[in-house]
């Protein structure tokens, strides 16, 4: 399984059959990621209703999508919501609305819906033998190992109150908002293995907990990531609960495909999957945008009174008829996923499974037991995602070797890497079902965030906005919603509603 390659790759052959079919639209978005449902639902909400998603997968939800089977849903790729700080208050509505957020208590704070908080035991890590609490590895280290791990925390916390010259926090989600002071945008310079080389820092473990974390949102290690990025991680969290720990965490089954249902409810009959645009021109008073049916084989053209790209930079690129500087600058993370249905989970040694289960010994990020959050605590049979970021390659060889590889051989690496945590696992599996994301998400590179390439990115041209976490850099879904947000506002700003 996986993104549609073949249907998005015809964007380089440029092989489509005349238009056939002219229609008249309001509003166009093109792209059913969380940046374009949330453009949707602003656009909704402020009156307009004649909207149009163009979505080039069967799937709604870019790399928010999930899947399902008999025993549970599960994610493809995004798979939890860390609780919004008071920087992401744009999104208070819209989690009251699905009931996230039951309320607020007396000094502001949201209260959070309790079936949406992650189950006990968050995470778990097996090392030396055995699964212990907690992600970093805290059983049989020096004491100067965790001397290290100390200070990088306590440095870590001072940077999360930090602020600029500016007044500003050094590092803010939406990163926009984040300070501009040149002492803290210069860590955008080097990468996050350079700066902890440079504090003096050798801990193993340390290295290990960093890489890892980097991997795990941005889809790359700490020697190809920038040092700004690698402390974002730990510093940009500043979240406050009425009912939960800060560093708490919402999810689902489905991950955060159950945000997607929610934001495209209203305008479900409204998404048109399996179209891929191939066109877009800019026009005085409209906005002309030809795609490809490919279910019907044919070439259709949408005349509108505005839109919102809300795709991948490197796709706007090759549909819009303007040159979209700094394309070939940018970096996307490929990774594999794998979500293997089980008769029931097998033992392991140490503490009792948790929502995320990671190996210290391992290149991939370990499971997460989608079947985790549900209720019935009678059930036996269960599914985890697999989850493995393919950044040891240079990314266009990352991505040839994972779509030349055979099913079999993918096959043989998962279970042989998670028969090293749970001995005999081949015997529990009913299914594997694998998925290759080419492009999964934008790489913040060094000199990516806060230099030309994406300072350059257009935000709007016309009746033309843009939006997606490529212009913020990190691919987080408060991103993907806060340029949703702001695309939506520039188009209602032109129609002056």
């Amino acid at each position: 399984m996986g993104a549609n390659a073949a249907l998005g790759h015809k964007l380089w052959h440029r092989d489509f059959p005349k238009v056939e079919q002219v229609h008249k639209a309001g509003v166009v978005i093109i792209g059913s990621g969380i940046s374009g449902l949330a453009a949707a639902r602003t656009l909704y909400k402020s009156g307009i209703q004649d909207l149009r998603i163009l979505e080039l997968e069967s799937l709604v939800g870019g790399n928010s999508c999930y899947g399902q089977n008999n025993i549970s849903r599960y994610p493809w790729g995004a798979h939890y919501l860390t609780l919004p700080t008071q920087d992401c208050s744009f999104l208070y509505d819209f989690l009251q609305e699905c009931q996230v957020i039951t309320g607020f208590d007396a000094r502001g704070k949201p209260i959070y819906n309790e079936e949406f908080l992650c189950h006990d035991l968050k995470e778990r890590l097996f090392i030396n033998g055995k699964f212990q609490e907690g992600l970093i590895p805290k059983h049989a280290i020096s004491e100067e190992d965790q001397q290290e791990i100390d200070t990088f925390f306590r440095m870590m916390e001072s940077f999360k109150y930090a602020t600029g010259c500016d007044g500003k926090k050094a590092f803010c989600i939406p990163v926009d908002l984040s300070s501009q002071d040149h002492k803290y945008l210069i860590l955008d310079q080097t990468t996050m293995a350079e700066y902890m080389n440079h504090q003096g820092w050798v801990s193993k473990y340390l290295y290990w907990y960093v890489d890892y974390c980097c991997r795990d949102d941005y889809g790359a290690g700490i020697d190809k990531v920038s040092a700004w990025a690698g402390i974002h991680y730990f510093a940009s969290r500043r979240s406050e609960a009425a009912n939960s720990e800060s560093d708490a965490i919402l999810t689902w089954p489905e991950g955060n495909g159950w945000l997607v249902d929610k934001l495209s409810a209203p305008y479900a009959s409204q998404i048109e999957s399996n179209s891929l645009v191939y066109q877009v021109e800019l026009h005085e008073d409209k906005v002309i945008i030809d795609y490809f049916d490919a279910i019907n084989q044919t070439s259709k053209r949408l005349i509108c009174e505005a839109a919102i790209m809300a795709v991948p930079h490197f796709v706007s690129a090759k549909i819009f008829n303007r040159s979209l500087s700094s394309i070939n600058n940018m970096e996307y993370s490929p990774w594999f996923v794998a979500n293997i249905s089980l008769s029931k989970l097998p033992p392991s040694r140490g503490v009792q499974v948790a929502w995320d289960n990671v190996s210290y010994y391992s290149r991939s990020l370990g499971y997460v037991h989608a079947s985790h959050q549900n209720f019935n605590v009678f059930e036996k049979e269960t599914v985890i995602t697999y989850y493995l970021p393919l950044d040891e390659l240079p990314p266009k060889e990352a991505r040839r070797e994972a779509l030349e590889r055979r099913n079999e051989t993918w096959k043989k690496y998962v279970l042989e890497d998670l028969d090293k945590i749970h001995p005999g696992l081949s015997a529990y599996v009913q299914r594997i079902d694998m998925w290759i994301w080419g492009h999964g998400m934008v790489r913040p590179i060094p000199g990516f965030l806060w230099g030309k390439m994406r300072k350059d990115m257009p935000k709007q041209e016309g009746r033309l906005a843009f939006s997606h976490s490529d212009m913020s850099g990190l691919s987080l879904f408060e991103e993907a919603y806060w340029q949703g947000l702001n695309a939506a506002n520039r188009i209602l700003a032109v129609l002056k509603r």
